[in-house]
């Protein structure tokens, strides 16, 4: 039911999605399934976050990180984390996002999730730049770049590569985004 939901998410019919999520979500409640309830939880305020309500996407988060306290899910409770940050980025609590993401980070590198360790190294490096701290950003994006080259996929290189042009153009220098994304047109 959760994928049809993520379906329809995508297709952009919220209320569709909603719908199913609130019946996996249910569901998964009654059923005693902690783990697909907080799944379901973090979609629901992944949808709600898509819909530009962050207010209620972090409430969904909450939630989502409740049903993840009695689970052995560190990987999953980091990703719900950087959620929260994004959305407290959404809606101009950088500070506390900033806090959030390093949360996640702390948690994702001491599981060794090098993949979502990447995520929370991108979202600080973009977060960092709103902050003015681009000595911060700075050293994001140097260890994503590290990461990344360690990875060794194009994927990861490619995601690295947007977020450092994006951060380029955020401090308002057009010519290192273009020389981040050059930098990386094989892999893009």
């Amino acid at each position: 039911i959760a994928q049809l939901a993520t379906a329809h998410s995508a297709l952009g019919d919220a209320q569709a999605a909603f719908a199913n999520l609130d019946t996996a979500q249910r569901m998964a409640n009654r059923l005693g399934f902690r783990r697909e309830e907080a799944e379901d939880l973090t979609l629901i305020g992944d949808v709600f976050g898509e819909a530009g309500d962050d207010r209620h996407a972090l409430d969904y988060y909450a939630r989502a990180l409740a049903a993840t306290d009695s689970l052995e899910a560190p990987e999953e409770r980091g990703n719900i984390l950087r959620s929260v940050a994004r959305a407290h980025a959404h809606l101009g609590n950088a500070r506390l996002a900033m806090q959030r993401a390093l949360d996640a980070l702390d948690m994702h590198r001491r599981g060794g999730f090098r993949s979502a360790e990447l995520d929370d190294r991108l979202l600080l490096a973009e977060l960092a730049q709103v902050m003015n701290a681009s000595d911060q950003s700075t050293a994001h994006l140097r260890a994503a770049k590290v990461l990344a080259r360690s990875m060794r996929t194009d994927m990861a290189t490619a995601r690295v590569a947007l977020t450092e042009a994006e951060v380029a153009l955020g401090a308002g220098a057009p010519r290192d985004a273009l020389r981040a994304l050059d930098g990386a047109r094989e892999s893009l």
